[in-house]
């Protein structure tokens, strides 16, 4: 699984796989510290959690089946900055359930 970043390499970030029009998953750099480039590293290695793993499973067969998969990411953070009573809202986070719902992944697990 090789990929190749435009943008958002230092960035926290929702992305989301996708293949022939349909969303496979969204995902979020979670942690205030995780970087795009690394979050698909861990994809590209198979390192870290469940998710990571299972997901990269069924992308490489997906590649495998000569089926093209693009990765699409959006920073909210990078011209939004919201604010409620002094405190910062975390975009990234808090946009990720909604858009999972609305596009109805594949990968992403219900809770």
């Amino acid at each position: 699984m090789d990929y190749h970043l435009t943008k958002f390499h230092k960035d926290r970030v929702i992305y989301a796989f996708i293949t022939a029009n349909e969303v496979l998953y969204v995902g979020i750099c979670a942690s205030k510290t995780t970087e795009f480039k690394n979050k698909l590293y861990r994809y590209k290695n198979q390192t870290g959690n469940g998710t990571n793993k299972k997901n990269t499973i069924e992308i490489k067969l997906l590649l495998e089946k000569g089926f093209k998969v693009d990765i699409l990411a959006f920073n909210p953070n990078e011209k939004h900055h919201v604010k409620i009573n002094g405190i910062e809202v975390d975009l990234v986070k808090g946009l990720e359930p909604g858009i999972i719902d609305y596009v109805d992944t594949k990968l992403n697990e219900r809770k």
